[in-house]
């Protein structure tokens, strides 16, 4: 008869195995859904860096465009001077899960080339999927900050 050894049990590298990937997948539970949603600060982040862009490009080629929100489509689209506006495809979308609102109420947001600012300021409300508002605030072009854009927590005054 020969020796036969019978094993009972794990060793205590299987059990470490075990423990290593239930941590894994513990972790990818626990941080995927903060992950997925959108502040909206970071929200507001992108949009300002957008509208900045938007100015350089402007400033490089001499000219200037107007910035349509719409927001029905949760997009924003760049139309350039002497562009026709029903062809311009949107350039910006919104992260999922958050939205913006705007106070413009039909006056345009232009930027003028001439003078590096845009002439009717205002703010674009950012609703974050983490469910707070973060405001981008548009400086028109009459105050002390020409083509100045912000960002804050708060409403503007």
């Amino acid at each position: 008869m020969g020796n036969k050894i019978k094993r009972k049990g794990f060793s205590l590298v299987e059990i470490l195995m075990v423990i290593l990937v239930m941590g894994v997948m513990a972790a990818i539970i626990t941080i995927s859904p903060n992950v997925a949603k959108q502040s909206a600060k970071s929200e507001a982040e992108r949009i300002a860096a957008y509208i900045y862009r938007k100015m350089q490009t402007a400033d490089r080629i001499h000219k200037g465009f107007e910035l349509d929100l719409r927001t029905k489509n949760n997009d924003i689209r760049t139309i350039w001077d002497n562009e026709e506006a029903t062809n311009v495809l949107p350039d910006f979308q919104i992260s999922a899960g958050c939205s913006y609102s705007n106070n413009y109420d039909g006056r345009k947001c232009t930027y003028n080339v001439t003078n590096k600012w845009f002439p009717n300021g205002g703010t674009i409300t950012v609703n974050g999927a983490d469910g707070k508002k973060h405001y981008v605030i548009i400086a028109d072009g009459k105050s002390d900050h020409e083509g100045r854009i912000r960002l804050s927590d708060t409403p503007p005054d």
